[in-house]
């Protein structure tokens, strides 16, 4: 027959197993979540990269866009007008300087 203290320790030490067990799967259970976690956050980091890559050359086809418009403007404010054909001057007269 088991006695009331050896019970007891039994009791006790099943306690303690059954404890420790819990802690075991609580703490896997918690690593686990930590570790897809931080796949989540790789995953948006990277998609954070391309869409700061992806907003940089939006920036820059606006600024080429605003140029661009910007410089027909100036021309307009100029009343500068397109050019239809393109005239050299074929014979350079004395009163040129040349540069050599």
């Amino acid at each position: 027959m088991i006695s009331w203290r050896q019970d007891g320790n039994i009791r006790l030490n099943a306690a303690v197993i059954f404890g420790l067990i819990f802690l075991s799967v609580v703490y896997l259970a918690q690593t686990n979540a930590l570790i897809d976690k931080n796949f989540q956050l790789r995953s948006l980091q990277k998609i954070l990269t391309q869409k700061k890559q992806l907003n940089q050359q939006i920036i820059v086809s606006l600024t080429q866009v605003q140029s661009i418009g910007s410089l027909e403007e100036a021309a307009k404010i100029l009343n500068l007008v397109p050019l239809d054909q393109i005239q050299y001057l074929n014979n350079l007269n004395s009163s040129f300087a040349s540069s050599r």
